[in-house]
């Protein structure tokens, strides 16, 4: 999918999915504690409230650039995900490289990014440090 964004030119920010599969955070946390042995969900301080968190996204944009471009069920996805990391083809899960946030922070700090500003960014930014700070 990548090559096909690099290869189109495209440029902003695509959410990757389909309309068909947009799913709560509930959602894929029961998908992954499906495949993975042991797994236990852990629904933090808000487990009593309509996870407040969960918002719908479009994947529009990404459909007509690459249409058809994420087939793969959520559940089908989670297994396949599992499989490369039981098997040990992912290395170490805890990698900046696996973790949006971290692998962008990581990048940043390298000089790799090479555009870094804009409100939309400035605001993710300082909220994030805010609820987490440095990382």
């Amino acid at each position: 999918m990548l090559a096909g964004v690099v290869e189109q030119r495209v440029t902003g920010a695509l959410n990757v999915g389909s309309d068909g599969e947009n799913h709560t955070i509930a959602d894929i946390a029961e998908a992954v504690a499906g495949v993975v042995p042991g797994a236990v969900i852990d629904r933090g301080p808000e487990h009593d409230e309509a996870d407040a968190r969960d918002y719908r996204v479009s994947f529009a944009q990404l459909q007509k650039v690459l249409p058809g471009a994420c087939p793969t069920p959520l559940k089908d996805g989670a297994r396949e995900v599992a499989d490369l990391v039981l098997a040990g083809a992912v290395g170490d899960p805890a990698q900046d490289q696996y973790d949006n946030h971290r692998g962008l922070v990581t990048a940043v700090a390298a000089g790799r990014v090479g555009r870094w500003g804009g409100e939309d960014c400035a605001q993710y930014w300082a909220d994030y440090r805010a609820a987490w700070g440095a990382r």
